[in-house]
């Protein structure tokens, strides 16, 4: 009985010494270093500041890259200056999660400059595509890249990380509802990235998807703050951290949710937020 008991009380401090352990290295590190060892394999996430209300993101992970949108004519600057620095000369993938200005420009432009890319991901057929697409679908052939439909349901594989992409399917929502919600999953850890779908957008994945579809540590706001994410919605994301593509100045009410929820918040207005993840935590920094 003793023996019985002291093994019970001997498996007990094991697991609350591992737990310690695990306590010890926090989800979200947001320390001036990167925590890990070089040479480590990581997803990364470049959220760039693109000014006020556009959405521009470099993800990358196992040598693979993929843009999301590029912001409005002129932010493409922005998105150059990136990838010569990260010493990209082309790209394997670039999506487009609707085809509003602030979101297909700058991506158009890119090619213009001369950038290369593999395939070009869209929530639109060809025959459907709206019209901020005319000038690049002619850029897309002279590039020699594949022009590629997705849609609900469909997963994209970024190296080791996947992405699952979600879609309100219902044609009578507008163009900000119906673009593409992206989900990154890394190991352990989780992205969502809202892109315009906000209000009944939001309500429609609700409806759509299981809570666990949509559980994230970090997502990034939805059409820029501009309007507040739906309380409920963020009652089943739970996220930890937030990327709102906007100045803080300018989304009131998404900085009080925010910060109701004591959920950490960055503004890529502020400048451009890097994010890293092993699998097991993050490690996020700005400037």
């Amino acid at each position: 009985m003793r023996r019985g008991l002291l093994l019970a009380w001997l498996a007990c401090w094991i697991c609350l010494a591992g737990c310690a352990a695990r306590a010890e290295i926090p989800l979200i590190d947001t320390s001036a270093a990167c925590p890990f060892d070089e040479g480590t394999p990581l997803f990364e996430a470049f959220f760039l500041n693109l000014g006020l209300g556009n959405d521009g993101f470099l993800l990358r992970c196992g040598g693979e890259t993929l843009l999301i949108d590029g912001g409005e004519a002129g932010c493409e600057r922005a998105v150059e200056a990136l990838l010569a620095e990260q010493g990209l000369e082309r790209l394997d993938m670039m999506l487009n999660t609707h085809g509003d200005a602030d979101h297909i420009d700058g991506a158009v432009r890119l090619l213009r400059d001369g950038y290369g890319v593999s395939v070009f991901l869209s929530p639109y057929r060809p025959d459907a595509a709206p019209s901020t697409y005319d000038p690049l679908f002619p850029l897309l052939e002279e590039a020699g890249a594949a022009f590629v439909t997705v849609g609900h349901g469909d997963i994209l594989a970024l190296g080791d990380a996947r992405v699952f992409v979600y879609r309100d399917d219902d044609q009578t929502h507008g163009a900000n509802a119906r673009s593409l919600v992206l989900k990154v999953k890394y190991g352990e850890r989780v992205l969502l990235l809202m892109a315009d779908a906000s209000g009944v957008g939001q309500r429609r994945l609700l409806e759509m998807l299981e809570p666990e579809d949509l559980r994230a540590d970090v997502f990034k706001v939805a059409h820029h703050g501009i309007t507040p994410s739906v309380p409920n919605f963020l009652n089943v994301v739970r996220p930890l951290a937030a990327v709102v593509t906007n100045g803080r100045d300018y989304v009131a009410e998404t900085v009080r949710q925010l910060e109701y929820r004591a959920i950490d918040d960055y503004y890529t207005a502020e400048g451009t937020v890097y994010m890293a993840t092993d699998g097991a935590s993050w490690w996020i920094c700005q400037s």
